[in-house]
């Protein structure tokens, strides 16, 4: 996990003046491929400078766990904040607006996950390639153990991070983040990326037909709301610590993914 210091330093000439627990803070941004921005075209070892102080600011998080990915994949950017806009988000936002930063390396993404970041980067990076039979095959799975297990799991997390919270032991079918706690989920904010690649995926490749319509909204039909189900299974069994799940436990939840990852093609 990246190192998130505070260090001293001095605003760049002409610039204003920074609060000193802004400036020279080290921190994350992360940039998702295709944005258009100050940071679009950001590398190791360069400085990024707005013109003015307006948006779109650089949004530097001060840990990990306050990274926003608004769409994925992207790059992760370890930054030196240099100079701060004047308007600031409240103090315990997470993040600091800044104006100018040093780009100090690419960190891999893998570091937003946790301890088995790697596994969670892997599945989800597979979502945009699954083919018609993989998605047809988890459509038909229905796992009643699986489910109790990701239960458990969703449990087992609510009770270190929110002890007090009166969601333990209820059903976390489809729950994609939870609670005003940092870390969202088992495996950060890797559920609510997994939804949207799937539902961006099912729009490509089935059209409104992946669709039904429920107050109003658009959700998963039956058999993509099992596929859905398959997927966030075994993102907890990739990706959640070792305390949260045994090892047969996490068999449980990736066994109908790896099942149906060896489907023959059509």
């Amino acid at each position: 996990m990246a190192n998130i210091n505070h260090l001293s330093g001095e605003p760049p000439a002409g610039g204003s003046a920074c609060p000193p627990e802004e400036v020279g803070a080290v921190g994350l941004v992360y940039v998702a491929d295709g944005e258009e921005g100050p940071m679009a075209a950001a590398a190791a070892g360069q400085h990024v400078d707005r013109p003015d102080d307006r948006p779109p600011w650089i949004v530097v998080d001060h840990h990990v766990h306050s990274v926003i990915v608004a769409k994925w994949p992207g790059r992760l950017l370890k930054v030196r904040v240099l100079r701060s806009a004047a308007e600031q988000p409240l103090v315990h936002a997470g993040y600091t607006r800044a104006t100018a930063v040093d780009v100090l390396e690419a960190l891999p993404l893998a570091l937003l996950f946790g301890s088995s970041g790697e596994a969670v980067v892997e599945l989800l990076n597979a979502i945009p390639d699954l083919s018609a039979t993989v998605i047809a095959a988890l459509g038909e799975q229905v796992d009643a153990q699986a489910a109790a297990v990701h239960n458990a799991a969703w449990d087992r997390w609510l009770a270190r991070v929110d002890p007090g919270s009166p969601f333990i032991g209820e059903e976390h079918a489809g729950v994609l983040a939870m609670g005003a706690h940092a870390s969202r989920s088992p495996v950060g904010a890797a559920p609510s990326i997994l939804h949207a690649l799937l539902r961006r995926h099912a729009r490509d490749t089935a059209g409104e037909g992946a669709f039904i319509e429920d107050e109003g909204e658009p959700v998963f039909n039956a058999s993509w709301s099992r596929a859905a189900a398959c997927l966030q299974h075994a993102l907890i069994g990739v990706g959640a610590e070792e305390s949260l799940l045994t090892a047969a436990e996490r068999a449980v939840l990736v066994r109908a993914w790896k099942g149906t990852r060896r489907a023959p093609a059509p």
